[in-house]
């Protein structure tokens, strides 16, 4: 009988592992359109842009500075920020919900990104991009330790697109 237990609860971690890793995968490819959005307002150099198809691959360090500054924007243009660097909560608590997130898992992502937000004001940087960086390496960090991240196979590049073009990126 315990070995049935065991085994439907492992079931259970295995579905709402999925379950999680699919709704941030809906995350990542909103957010993915919205750098499109910001690239075209900021003109950021295509390695910008392509640090944020590699942002899920664990062996990848994020290091480009100017990654937080499109991340400021891409929050930004989400409603997601309040001035000052603060999360809306009504609208995290929409956007998580319209991709698919439950209560549990908002309230989780909320909080990781308040922790990443403390962490990285502890630095004492005045430089906002790098801010932001930091802020997006510890919540990367967050996300795997959840074992949340999608699978950086994801987010591609299509073969024949020019590195010069980082509004052809592709989502499958």
């Amino acid at each position: 009988m315990k070995l049935k237990i065991l085994w439907f609860s492992a079931f259970v971690l295995i579905i709402l592992g999925d379950t999680e890793i699919d709704v941030m995968r809906s995350i990542s490819k909103h957010i993915g359109n919205v750098v499109l959005d910001c690239n075209k307002e900021m003109k950021v150099e295509p390695k910008v842009i392509g640090e944020f198809l590699r942002y899920w691959d664990p062996k990848h360090e994020l290091t480009i500075r100017e990654q937080g500054c499109v991340l400021a924007c891409v929050l930004k243009k989400l409603e997601l920020l309040q001035p000052g660097g603060a999360l809306r909560s009504d609208n995290m608590n929409a956007f998580c919900s319209a991709n698919g997130a439950d209560e549990t898992m908002t309230t989780k992502i909320k909080d990781l990104y308040q922790l990443c937000s403390s962490a990285a004001l502890t630095k004492n940087s005045t430089d906002g991009c790098a801010l932001g960086l930091e802020i997006s390496k510890c919540f990367r960090y967050g996300i795997f330790h959840l074992n949340w991240a999608p699978d950086n196979a994801d987010y591609e590049v299509l073969p024949e697109v020019d590195n010069d073009s980082p509004e052809e990126m592709y989502y499958t």
